[in-house]
């Protein structure tokens, strides 16, 4: 899935009672512990992103962004067992080089983070529980086959792609992650009816780029086992050719993180915090989810 990062914005907020400006400073930097990170159930643990945040106009390289020497453990709550995670530095992420950790469906995992930042002690920790067993693309009955672009029905419906899934038990949060394989311009769809653009030049540099990852989630969903279709909707294709979709059944902490760390402006203009399920000097998101796959494929004619 695109993964969704930490931007600090300055912004001009509008109101009803005029024009405000809000400037924003370094005077109230805090220095703090980032996550990223997700685990799955029977998948090794890696790609855990320990890193930090900066003071605003601070020049700095991608590697300055990662604590290497974060001590970084994973803790299987249900019988109190320590799991160090150590550093990759191709990967740049923690991970586990061991094989006697087994992620289980319904067990909880504590993420506990020390380090030292602009030369400040800082911790944090954090908890997930993995959903339960049960999640699953039911492929015999969702419509994936490759299909044409925003194909129309004799009596003038649109046909679109469906995933039907079986719900996991106490999970009521699905999100759907959808990266396009053959992106390009010459495989861009000019002519859908969500297009900005009519020709290559159009284009600005490389502002294709930004079309290639997608998502959509569906919430609130019973919290029991049944199964739930999900619809398509072909705005989320802009490109002919293949897709690698994922649907997850998500955590709490997942569905907060996605739900409310891109949109933390109010109508009136005011800011607030995403949900972050963290203790301690932290930010960010450790999460659990259970994934399935398909790939689907938009085809010229």
């Amino acid at each position: 899935m695109k993964q969704i990062k930490y931007i600090i914005l300055a912004a001009l907020l509008f109101s009803a009672c005029g024009t405000g400006v809000v400037e924003v400073d370094d005077s109230n930097y805090e220095p703090k512990i980032a996550l990223d990170g997700y685990i799955y159930p029977h998948t090794p643990v890696k790609n855990i992103r320990i890193m930090r945040n900066f003071p605003l106009n601070t020049s700095l390289l991608r590697t300055d962004i990662f604590l290497v020497d974060a001590e970084v453990v994973l803790t299987d709550v249900s019988n109190q067992k320590d799991y160090p995670l150590i550093f990759n530095p191709q990967a740049l992420a923690h991970e586990y080089p061991g094989n006697d950790l087994l992620i289980e469906h319904g067990q909880a995992y504590m993420l506990s983070v020390k380090a030292t930042i602009d030369g400040v002690n800082l911790q944090c920790r954090t908890t997930t529980v993995v959903p339960q067993e049960g999640f699953s693309i039911v492929r015999e009955n969702s419509k994936i086959t490759p299909s044409t672009y925003f194909p129309i029905n004799d009596d003038g419906s649109t046909e679109r792609w469906e995933f039907a899934f079986e719900r996991s038990p106490n999970t009521g949060f699905y999100a759907l992650s959808i990266v396009a394989l053959e992106a390009d311009t010459s495989t861009y769809i000019y002519e859908s009816p969500f297009s900005r653009f009519d020709t290559a030049a159009d284009f600005e540099e490389d502002e294709w780029k930004d079309l290639i990852y997608n998502f959509t989630w569906q919430q609130d969903l019973q919290e029991e086992s049944g199964e739930t279709t999900l619809p398509l909707d072909w705005y989320l294709f802009a490109f002919y050719g293949k897709y690698r979709t994922i649907l997850y059944a998500g955590d709490q902490n997942f569905r907060d993180y996605l739900l409310t760390a891109w949109q933390v402006q109010e109508i009136d203009g005011n800011f607030h915090e995403p949900i972050l399920n963290i203790q301690g000097d932290g930010i960010g998101v450790f999460g659990s989810a259970i994934a399935d796959t398909v790939f689907l494929e938009v085809l010229r004619n």
